[in-house]
């Protein structure tokens, strides 16, 4: 898994903590593909920007990921936080700059299908979890977009761009995303089995 756990079967932590790969192979081929994408698309939209906001985005998962409570980001160190980091430049820069090209339109919707996919399997259990964060792709989405407006607004100070209607399709996806991690609070306290195992898995972090 991410972060304070072991290196995943298929993982490989290229700074030392985030961890961009998982046990199944299957997975981490389709993950890292995925994010393949979305970066060729970011960086179709401007090369520079696109560079900056991916490494804004290891920086951040190293730096402050790593000194935040383990519980809050849930999983959520590694592959699971920065791919949708970069994600949230190509949604600001799809739906809100209104930015269009074949290659934007696959990559956008390509990394809102896979967001869906453990939103989908979270809400189909009941009695289990999914094995992936929810909570972790919503916050790396809506800080990746956060991130996006603000180099745009402060620093190239481009104008132009939809209005608040521009940002309803990535506010919908934020929204079932925390939709479905609340489904998993929920479960996690009305399951004491579940709960038990979940919490034997946590590992102890340093001064905790």
């Amino acid at each position: 898994m991410h972060g304070p756990f072991e290196t995943a079967k298929y993982g490989f932590k290229p700074f030392g903590y985030g961890d961009f790969g998982y046990d199944d192979k299957f997975e981490t081929i389709a993950s890292t593909s995925l994010f393949a994408l979305i970066f060729y698309g970011s960086y179709t939209i401007d090369p520079v920007d696109s560079l900056i906001h991916l490494g804004s985005g290891f920086a951040l998962n190293e730096l402050f990921l790593r000194n935040t409570p383990y519980q809050f980001w849930s999983y959520g160190q590694g592959s699971s936080w920065v791919f949708n980091f970069q994600a949230g430049y190509l949604w600001y820069n799809y739906f809100v700059k209104k930015r269009r090209s074949t290659t934007l339109t696959v990559a956008t919707y390509a990394s809102i299908i896979g967001d869906m996919i453990p939103v989908i399997d979270e809400f189909r259990r009941d009695d289990s979890v999914s094995g992936v964060s929810n909570l972790a792709h919503a916050q790396g989405a809506s800080m990746g977009m956060t991130f996006a407006w603000l180099m745009d607004r402060f620093w190239r100070k481009r104008k132009g761009g939809g209005g608040w209607k521009s940002w309803l399709i990535p506010t919908g996806v934020y929204s079932t995303m925390i939709a479905a991690h609340l489904y998993r609070i929920y479960k996690l306290q009305t399951v004491p089995l579940l709960r038990l195992s979940l919490e034997m898995q946590i590992p102890k972090l340093p001064g905790s």
